[in-house]
């Protein structure tokens, strides 16, 4: 059974276009039915603050009674908020199937190309790869080419750079979103909440490199408690396996306190884990409340407007739209970058010279009744086969 989008990839395929641009036209209706359902699905989750503000509005006037049409239209926006969470919902699923989907048969394909490849992939150190290194010593691609050679590039090529762009594939999707869902976003603060919208925005903005410090630490924290877990394990491990020679000699003192040194080790390292755990969490927990306290003073007491229901649960549900959008943006920036580096070092890994093909080289050739060679390199006392000959001989007892 071949594989899905093959026939379009080998199509597209084509020497000297990227794999990016390949891989873009093999996928190309994917892509762009991923894209069409995420834009729907991105403008219609600000219809359900939309219908939210209308309805918190009606309640504001709604003092001296509301008039038929006007329950009627309360009721169609009641509807409409429960149509736009449905309809969100549906589609943001349904693109996130399409993504998946997507990212499977991407995974699929590079497999079927990588071992392709790497089956057919002129070995290192060979005659033939020598030759054509020599020919492409002034080219500058000559560099890249030659620096995937070693096996551990190879092994990552295989590995790590195969997945970064299997994981790009699937949340493809942010790519769209976040940049549009943040524009949609200012725009509506700004008209509710005017420059306060914006205060809100640079605090919530400088706030991201801080949280991000935090993180960092943390995760660094949390490898250092696995290195000294790590090592309390070998330490009680090597306990075990010799522990007829600790009996023996009486050693069991000596190693009970090495155990207790490195478990002391472990549990200071846990406790700072704790420690920094707790305060990412108060922070991220304090941090939209301290932002939506001080945009809505700004609003109040700098700029003398008033406060209303309508107003202040809308500007909530728009800046939380506005802010996931912001706390994801590097995310999904340092995975673009990755996957186009790692699909850049495996369009470098596919350029590299394969070995002649079993027809070639069974095929038969008829030159009638000359006698000789066609295309061949004959040396006959080169300086490297002289070398080699004359340490043979003298090795030879």
């Amino acid at each position: 059974m071949p594989l899905p989008n093959w026939k379009r990839y080998q199509r597209h395929r084509k020497p000297g276009r990227s794999l990016l641009l390949t891989l873009v036209l093999t996928f190309a209706p994917e892509l762009i039915v991923q894209f069409t359902l995420t834009i729907i699905d991105c403008v219609l989750e600000f219809a359900g603050p939309f219908f939210l503000q209308r309805i918190l509005r009606s309640i504001e006037i709604s003092k001296d009674g509301l008039s038929i049409n006007n329950i009627r239209g309360r009721y169609l926006d009641v509807f409409g908020l429960f149509l736009s969470t449905l309809a969100t919902a549906i589609l943001f699923n349904q693109a996130l199937w399409v993504s998946r989907r997507l990212s499977i048969r991407l995974k699929g394909l590079l497999v079927a190309e990588l071992s392709t490849k790497t089956l057919c992939r002129r070995g290192k150190g060979s005659s033939g790869e020598k030759k054509q290194t020599d020919k492409d010593n002034n080219n500058k691609d000559a560099t890249e080419e030659d620096s995937a050679d070693t096996d551990g590039k190879v092994m990552n090529i295989l590995t790590a750079d195969f997945q970064r762009v299997v994981i790009v594939g699937s949340f493809m999707t942010g790519m769209y979103t976040i940049p549009l869902k943040f524009v949609i976003g200012v725009w509506y603060m700004y008209n509710m909440l005017g420059v306060s919208a914006l205060i809100g925005l640079i605090i919530t903005i400088v706030y991201i490199p801080l949280s991000k410090m935090l993180f960092i630490r943390l995760r660094k924290l949390r490898q250092m408690q696995s290195a000294a877990s790590d090592k309390r394990i070998a330490t009680i491990t090597e306990l075990l396996q010799g522990i007829k020679a600790v009996k023996l000699f009486g050693w069991e003192s000596r190693f009970l306190e090495k155990v207790d040194e490195r478990r002391e080790h472990q549990l200071d390292y846990s406790w700072k884990v704790f420690l920094w755990s707790a305060s990412v969490n108060v922070s991220a927990f304090l941090n939209p409340i301290i932002i939506l306290v001080i945009m809505f003073t700004s609003y109040v007491v700098v700029f003398g407007n008033t406060l209303n229901a309508e107003i202040a649960f809308t500007s909530i549900s728009i800046f939380q739209m506005v802010r996931s959008a912001i706390s994801g943006f590097p995310s999904f920036i340092n995975f673009g970058i990755g996957g186009y580096v790692s699909l850049k070092r495996i369009d470098s890994y596919f350029k590299q010279p394969k070995v002649q093909d079993l027809e070639e080289r069974t095929a038969a050739q008829t030159f009638g009744d000359e006698l000789g060679f066609d295309c061949a390199d004959l040396e006959w006392n080169s300086p490297e086969t002289t070398k080699d000959t004359a340490n043979a001989e003298s090795n030879t007892p």
